[in-house]
């Protein structure tokens, strides 16, 4: 049995999120990492074939994204995937999730499962793994190379078509108050949230 793992590069969570005005779509050009509930896929998959209760040929990272989606491509082979596979194409640009999005099945094995965060926690990757990722096979691949109709994909295929964005108004800073006397203090905050209602 082979396993395959579809897993995503995605925008750090850390990092602030902004659409690009000029496609309509989020900026990634910030740093991004490997979307961390696909590192609980992966996880499930090592302790499938880890358990032995079937034996599992190679499992396969398998990634939709362009160039830079190599790199989550390569922690998911550190995390331990045999190999991986890209399907990297400028026609897939602006695909939403009906063009590339899924739908719940009832089906016999071979069988497409969908993992949760807290099915598992993942192991972390050995310097050994990480150093070793590169050298992994990575493929990849078109549109056209794997049969996907042109017309059902990008932007042209998607059902969400976004309008106008802008960012939300600033907020007023908040109000510093110095603890010079702790009861004139206490008084201002008491006032501060009376008069908003807090309290």
């Amino acid at each position: 049995m082979k396993i395959c793992v579809l897993v995503k590069e995605v925008p750090d969570a850390a990092v602030e999120k902004r659409i690009d005005a000029s496609t309509g779509r989020l900026d990634r050009s910030g740093e991004k990492n490997l979307n961390p509930y696909d590192t609980h896929a992966i996880e499930a998959a090592m302790q499938i074939r880890e358990g032995g209760a079937v034996e599992v040929d190679e499992i396969v990272a398998v990634t939709m994204g362009p160039e830079s989606a190599v790199r989550a491509l390569h922690k998911a082979v550190s995390l331990g995937a045999d190999r991986s596979v890209q399907l990297t194409d400028d026609g897939l640009a602006g695909s939403d999730v009906a063009a590339t999005g899924y739908a719940p099945v009832q089906i016999k094995l071979p069988a497409v499962i969908s993992v949760g965060d807290a099915i598992n926690e993942p192991r972390y990757p050995s310097l050994k793994a990480i150093m070793g990722a590169r050298k992994k096979p990575l493929e990849k691949v078109g549109a056209g190379d794997v049969g996907i109709d042109a017309s059902l994909v990008g932007e042209e295929g998607s059902r969400v078509h976004c309008g106008d964005f802008h960012a939300p108004d600033a907020k007023p800073p908040g109000q510093i108050i110095e603890d010079e006397d702790t009861n004139e203090t206490v008084e201002k905050i008491v006032a501060w949230l009376a008069e908003r209602k807090l309290i």
